[in-house]
């Protein structure tokens, strides 16, 4: 059961990247006036569903790796639970100020601008909320390349989310530079979950070798 659970979290992770990819490069990357709103209604639009069906996947993925988590250290697969739900709460309410520039552009109102700004700022919010779950998932995963990663992953969340908000105008080609590291890890267990469903899910030694292939295997 746990096996099917780990290929499970792997495909959803895949959607995950795949659908959070578009909607970062294909629609917000590109869409960033009323004009460009208005010229390509059908694609922003499609950015919007695209982001809804993100987020009901980061929901599924909240529980299933909570209980993937959980023999190695309940409370630690808690916290990373809860941060990580804490995030998806975050984007839902957030995608909120997506739709409403799309309004804002069909009725000519030049607050475009400041809603968009306000989506990115809403999604910096979220991601300090997944750095701490990055950062509890790197210890559930300790002492593997893996785990290491994903602490990595959960600093540099952290602090590109503080720059955003303590820079003024922080450049987002810094932000693709820092977020390298945590879409290295992400891709990485993606894989490990889809081809093998065994992902050394260590803490401490808390499983033993034999103990982690009968709790993630069987």
């Amino acid at each position: 059961m746990r096996l099917v659970s780990a290929r499970l979290a792997g495909l959803l992770y895949l959607v995950i990247i795949v659908f959070g990819l578009f909607a970062e490069v294909a629609v917000r990357g590109r869409l960033t006036t009323a004009d460009d709103i208005l010229r390509s209604e059908g694609l922003y639009r499609a950015g919007i569903a695209v982001n809804l069906v993100f987020l009901l996947a980061e929901t599924l993925l909240v529980v299933i790796l909570y209980r993937l988590f959980e023999p190695v250290d309940r409370d630690v697969s808690l916290v990373a639970a809860i941060f990580r739900f804490a995030a998806v709460v975050v984007q839902a309410a957030n995608l909120t100020t997506m739709f409403a520039a799309l309004l804002a552009a069909r009725g000519g109102d030049p607050g475009v601008p400041l809603l968009l700004d306000l989506f990115r700022y809403g999604y910096g919010i979220a991601l300090a909320f997944f750095a701490v779950c990055c950062a509890a998932t790197g210890y559930l995963l300790a002492r593997t390349a893996l785990g290491y990663m994903f602490a990595v992953a959960g600093v540099v969340y952290l602090a590109n989310s503080f720059l955003l908000f303590l820079v003024p105008g922080y450049d987002a080609s810094v932000t693709a530079l820092l977020l390298a590291p945590a879409a290295v890890a992400e891709i990485w267990f993606t894989v490990l979950l889809l081809r093998r469903g065994d992902v050394p899910f260590t803490a401490g030694g808390t499983l033993s070798v034999h103990e982690r292939g009968t709790a993630v295997g069987r």
